[in-house]
């Protein structure tokens, strides 16, 4: 694997909007204000949608612009977005923005299409897969545009490659030295949770599962996480450090939409799932957090309708 090849030719576009649409829950100004850390970030329709770790309490910004942001990620300090958006005649490009200024601006090459953005735990670099010659998100391309795994400053700069082997490489999670990601050849649906150590360059394949995707790990990857999609269900699976197998935490059923799987500390994940925002805890399990279309928490059941009675719960990593 050949890592860390900068390229030179970056493009830099702002965008040309007056101001923030920005309506915190709970704040009755809605005034403009910085969003703290200690956040993860859902995307919802054209709002970025912020999880205070600690309370569970629930900030919306709306992107300037009228963008439809597909996939996003905040830093630690809670200061600068990394999102993906559809341009104009191209596929969805990376953009950042640093909240307190009136607008994200494009970042990275200024070609084919960008995906799964994720700030490194210390914040220093955004990871993400990037398919130079494609249209469409990883898998989804024609001949051998594969995606690729890249990183870059939070100021835009030092865009780097970290993978060019045969197949796509996705769903990067970034964790104490190493990136954790998806790879496949593209042309079946078996798939790999692997590993590469930033400090030698080498990969090794933890996991191997048909359709896997949305892989999530802990800050100091104690656990990894991940979703497995089949014709009707929806599985999250996970494994713990020096464990040799994965269990699984819960079956849901399928729907169309990503499950934003994300690690909110080391016990416990969030997703979004039917429009609403839930936890997951091995002591609490399933729980509402906040109904996205009523910005309310949910009045329906408890738990999100599953497909399963005896769903295993996680052991301690």
């Amino acid at each position: 694997m050949n890592i860390y090849r900068p390229l030179a030719s970056l493009a830099f576009v702002s965008l040309g909007v007056a101001g923030l649409a920005r309506q915190p829950v709970g704040s009755p100004s809605g005034a403009r204000q910085g969003v703290s850390a200690r956040k993860v970030l859902f995307t919802f329709g054209r709002e970025l949608i912020f999880l205070d770790v600690a309370t569970l309490r629930v900030d919306r910004l709306q992107v300037p612009g009228g963008q439809l942001p597909q996939q996003a990620a905040a830093s630690p300090d809670g200061q600068t977005i990394a999102y993906t958006a559809t341009a104009r005649s191209r596929g969805a490009q990376l953009y950042l923005w640093k909240l307190e200024e009136p607008t994200p601006r494009m970042v990275g090459e200024n070609s084919g299409y960008y995906a799964d953005p994720r700030f490194s735990a210390d914040g220093r670099w955004i990871y993400f897969a990037h398919n130079r010659e494609g249209m469409g998100r990883p898998t989804a391309h024609m001949g051998q545009a594969y995606a690729q795994l890249y990183r870059m400053r939070p100021d835009g700069t030092a865009f780097e490659a970290l993978s060019d082997e045969k197949g796509c490489h996705y769903s990067p999670a970034p964790a104490v030295n190493h990136v954790y990601f998806i790879h496949t050849l593209c042309h079946r649906s078996s798939r790999q949770i692997e590993s590469l150590d930033l400090r030698t360059g080498k990969t090794r394949q933890l996991e191997s599962f048909a359709n896997a995707e949305d892989l999530a790990v802990t800050d100091g990857a104690e656990s990894m996480a991940w979703v497995i999609r089949s014709v009707e269900t929806m599985r999250v699976l996970m494994r713990g450090r020096g464990k040799s197998r994965p269990i699984e935490l819960f079956k849901l059923r399928k729907t169309s939409d990503a499950m934003q799987l994300t690690w909110l500390d080391r016990d416990r994940l969030a997703f979004a799932y039917r429009h609403s925002i839930w936890t997951w805890s091995k002591t609490a399990g399933l729980r509402a957090v906040l109904d996205l279309k009523t910005t309310a928490p949910p009045q329906h059941a408890s738990e999100p309708e599953s497909a399963c009675t005896d769903c295993a719960r996680a052991e301690a990593p």
